[in-house]
C-alpha cells in the first residue's frame, strides 16, 4: 500500500531537474567512462578552439548535437509510452511488490524515465539558446584582444559543453538497459499467468 501511496507524491519540475543530473554524475562502477569521454571530448574541443572559424565549426557541432539528442528524445518518449502500454494487472503487482527498500520498481522506472526526458529537453533548450546567439555573432568576433587568451577560453567552454551534452546521450547506454530489464520483467510476468492458467485448466 506504501508503494502505492508514493506514486501519488508530487514532485516539482525543480525537483526533477536536479535529480535529473544525479543519472550523468559519476559514481562507483561509472567513473572510467566518464572519465574516457571528459578526457576524448577534449580533441574535439581543442580543434575547434584552435580554429580561424571557430563560431563556425561551433555552431555546426552544436546543430549536429541537437539533431542527436531531438532523435534520443523521441526514442525516450515511444519507450515510455510502450511500457506504459506493456503494463497488465500481473506486472503491475509484480512491479509494485518488487522494492529497493524505499521505492517500488514502478517508481523507479517512472523516475528514471522522467529524468532522462528532463536531460534531453534541458539539452534541445540549451541548444536553442546556443543557436540563436552564436548565428547572430560574426565569425571575426574576438573577446579580449590578445588571440591566446581567445583561444583557451574557446577551448574551455567548449569542452564543457561537450562533455555535458555527450554524457547525456551516453545515458542512453543506461536507458537502453532499463527498458531491456523492463522487458524481460514483462515477459517473465506474461509467462507466469500463462503457466497459472494452463493449471487451472
Amino acid at each position: 500500500m506504501k508503494n502505492i501511496e508514493n506514486l501519488f507524491s508530487k514532485r516539482s519540475s525543480t525537483q526533477i531537474f536536479k535529480s535529473a543530473f544525479k543519472e550523468i554524475l559519476p559514481c562507483k562502477g561509472t567513473w572510467f567512462s566518464f572519465t574516457l569521454i571528459i578526457v576524448l571530448i577534449g580533441v574535439p574541443s581543442c580543434v575547434i578552439g584552435f580554429s580561424d572559424k571557430t563560431i563556425e565549426f561551433f555552431i555546426a557541432s552544436v546543430e549536429i548535437l541537437n539533431n542527436i539528442i531531438l532523435a534520443l528524445f523521441a526514442v525516450v518518449f515511444t519507450g515510455y509510452a510502450f511500457f506504459q502500454a506493456l503494463i497488465n494487472k500481473e506486472f503491475l503487482v509484480r512491479l509494485l511488490s518488487n522494492t529497493n527498500g524505499k521505492k517500488s520498481k514502478l517508481q523507479e522506472s517512472n523516475e528514471y524515465f522522467a529524468n532522462v526526458m528532463m536531460l534531453d529537453v534541458f539539452a534541445i533548450i540549451s541548444n536553442a539558446f546556443l543557436l540563436i546567439t552564436f548565428k547572430s555573432i560574426p565569425n571575426e568576433f574576438c573577446l579580449f584582444s590578445e588571440n591566446w587568451i581567445n583561444n583557451i577560453l574557446a577551448i574551455l567552454l567548449i569542452w564543457i559543453y561537450f562533455s555535458l551534452m555527450f554524457l547525456i546521450i551516453w545515458e542512453m547506454k543506461s536507458f537502453v538497459y532499463n527498458a531491456f530489464q523492463l522487458f524481460n520483467a514483462h515477459a517473465g510476468a506474461k509467462a507466469i499467468t500463462l503457466l497459472k492458467d494452463e493449471k487451472e485448466e
